[in-house]
């Protein structure tokens, strides 16, 4: 395989921050090593998977390790160990572990983010590859976030460039969304408004057009927090219809009871569980036909090695098998397989299968007349993609490369890519840029 050994890096001097969590990402493990270099004598190691946490991350040295045809860039960062062993490691075999669930942690930013703008460029040739120059820089959007990492504010660009505002959020002192405003031309086009009790549980939901409320959602809940009844109240038609749910012993929910919104009792929905409280089917009673069908169903299979599956089933509205998703887990519980059976067929017919074997992911596409697409993903160490590459999908040159696409990234002091350049073989075909403020 034909590849280009190079990422861009700005490297920057030493930096000093704050307790950071770290976790191996490299399946062979990780060295530590006496001095901030990869010839130095060997101290200790961690396994993969192993969490590293670093009381003050030092950057001692700035360095690149080849590592399956690619240069992985990074700094050799000073580490000690429960059993108090000191040295220096390379983070580009490791990944910061961001904590939370807000909207910082979903854009998997590392640091005070406080807002974040992205644009392109797209490059063109006029008749050689010596010829490069710059196109149209287009910008995307631009996202606001609070100290907390929660979403203030979301602004989109039009075909113009122009800035315009999409939507607003507010939030309480403990990080409860309180009211989503969408906007449209400068003007609240809806509104939804969020109520809590005392335990952080969210017990109301409204939306409104404009002034005018339009419908609500309410919910009720058990002692041990689990929803017990949902209703949604809709203001036109002056009705509403509610959900009454039951749990087990083990917090199971194996009951939701459908009442429309003539107050019949309509649907029942049974959950059934193994030994081991994994779910092992859905079902739909109508209690009107007096019929039940399945709604999904899964299936546990243990495989040798350790290794394990687990089988999807969904069903349609006639109780008819209508997709399989397979999913194959290793001994440490990396996903090494996904199958997609799409529209009830039994083989890769309108489906797809994804191999993953460490950095590598290869996903095969098909339609009733066979394959149709065919591409392999190579990532580093912290999730980036490095390489993807198109294959022909015809069975003569089923395993020839029609093209290949190589990307390379320049990261700021906390870790974040700010510029990520595309290339299609040698040449520079497009830049996306991030312009990251911070607090």
């Amino acid at each position: 395989m034909k590849t280009i050994s190079f990422i861009l890096m700005l490297f920057l001097s030493s930096h000093f921050f704050a307790k950071v969590r770290y976790v191996v990402n490299a399946e062979s493990g990780l060295i530590i090593r006496k001095k901030p270099t990869s010839k130095s004598e060997k101290t200790g190691k961690f396994n993969y998977k192993d969490t590293i946490v670093v009381e003050k991350e030092i950057r001692k040295r700035a360095d690149t390790i080849k590592d399956d045809g690619f240069t992985i860039p990074g700094y050799w960062i000073q580490v000690k160990t429960k059993e108090n062993i000191k040295g220096y490691v390379f983070d580009g075999f490791i990944k910061k572990r961001i904590e939370g669930n807000n909207k910082r942690a979903k854009l998997k930013l590392y640091g005070p983010v406080k807002s974040i703008t992205k644009y392109n460029t797209i490059y063109h040739y006029k008749k050689s590859k010596d010829s490069l120059y710059e196109g149209k820089t287009d910008y995307e959007e631009k996202i606001i976030l609070d100290k907390n990492g929660n979403l203030l504010e979301r602004y989109s660009y039009h075909w113009d460039n122009k800035i315009y505002l999409d939507y607003t959020r507010k939030y309480d002192a403990n990080n409860h969304l309180l009211e989503h405003t969408n906007m449209l031309k400068g003007e609240i086009s809806t509104k939804e408004t969020y109520v809590y009790n005392k335990k952080g549980l969210l017990t109301e939901q409204n939306k409104f057009y404009g002034d005018k409320p339009y419908y609500k959602w309410m919910y009720t809940y058990d002692d041990k927090g689990n929803t017990i009844e949902e209703e949604d109240y809709y203001y036109d038609k002056m009705r509403s219809k509610r959900w009454k749910m039951s749990f087990d012993e083990n917090n199971n929910k194996i009951l939701s009871e459908f009442y429309n919104y003539n107050e019949q009792h309509k649907l029942n929905f049974h959950y059934f569980y193994d030994s081991k409280k994994k779910i092992l089917k859905r079902t739909e009673e109508n209690l009107f036909t007096k019929k039940t069908i399945p709604i999904e169903e899964f299936k546990y299979q243990e495989l040798s090695n350790n290794n394990r599956q687990v089988t999807h089933l969904k069903y349609n509205s006639e109780g008819k098998l209508k997709d399989k998703f397979i999913r194959r887990y290793d001994s440490i519980e990396n996903m090494t397989e996904y199958l997609e059976y799409k529209e009830g067929s039994i083989d890769l017919h309108y489906g797809l299968k994804r191999t993953i074997k460490g950095n590598h992911k290869m996903v095969k596409r098909y339609d009733k007349n066979g394959l149709t697409d065919k591409d392999k993903y190579v990532y580093d160490y912290k999730g980036n993609l490095l390489m993807h590459q198109d294959f022909y999908t015809s069975e003569e040159r089923k395993n020839d490369i029609y093209s290949t696409t190589f990307y390379t990234y320049i990261f700021d002091k906390h870790s974040n890519w700010i510029v990520k350049k595309e290339f299609r073989g040698k040449l520079l075909k497009k830049v996306y840029y991030r312009d990251l403020k911070y607090y």
